[in-house]
């Protein structure tokens, strides 16, 4: 069985994507990795809109993700993620929304 290296929750209910441990309540939101308060395994949770929460495992995600996880907790501030995340958010919800070549 292959572990996924993201799962996407609530802020209610968080489930680890290395094993499958549900936690309740929100977890430490940061671009700095944290740990699986089952597993240990090394993870990193962010929240979006709508209450959805994010936990991405570096072990198991694709060496560019990694990279661009490295480059971000190295370069960025905290604010400074939280802007980026913000940004690429909207771009998202606007690539569904756009006619392309209409």
């Amino acid at each position: 069985m292959e572990n996924k290296w993201y799962t996407i929750s609530n802020r209610y209910k968080n489930l680890c994507g290395n094993c499958k441990f549900e936690s309740k309540g929100l977890q430490n939101l940061d671009h700095h990795n944290s740990i699986c308060p089952n597993c240990n395994i090394e993870c990193i949770w962010f929240s979006f809109e709508k209450d959805k929460t994010l936990q991405i495992i570096p072990k198991y995600a694709p060496e560019q993700f990694q990279k661009f996880i490295s480059w971000s907790q190295n370069e960025l501030d905290e604010l400074e993620f939280l802007e980026l995340i913000v940004n690429i958010e909207e771009l998202a919800k606007n690539i569904g929304n756009e006619n392309i070549g209409k």
